[in-house]
């Protein structure tokens, strides 16, 4: 992944001719096709531990907590315990 990340280069196209490569230094540009996957790995690493644990409970039933993921928004509702945001 690093290999990935540090090697990215990108030119400016001006009037059809592409100018100086830049590299880019740390992170992915906005629209990069391996951000969605990157997401997409980590989100449901953290669903799955979260639901593995056990600890986090649901904040209005007795059950795992709830976490609700749609496009690139993740929401976890367990309940308000300095234990459990400590532990998340």
């Amino acid at each position: 992944m690093e290999a990935i990340l540090s090697s990215s280069r990108l030119a400016v196209l001006l009037n059809g001719t592409p100018g100086p490569w830049i590299s880019w230094r740390r992170g992915l540009r906005q629209g990069d096709a391996l951000s969605l996957y990157l997401f997409v790995m980590v989100a449901d690493l953290l669903q799955r531990l979260s639901k593995e644990d056990g600890s986090f409970r649901h904040l209005l039933i007795d059950g795992p907590c709830a976490v609700l993921q749609y496009a690139d928004d993740t929401l976890i509702l367990f309940r308000a315990d300095s234990s459990n945001a400590i532990q998340l």
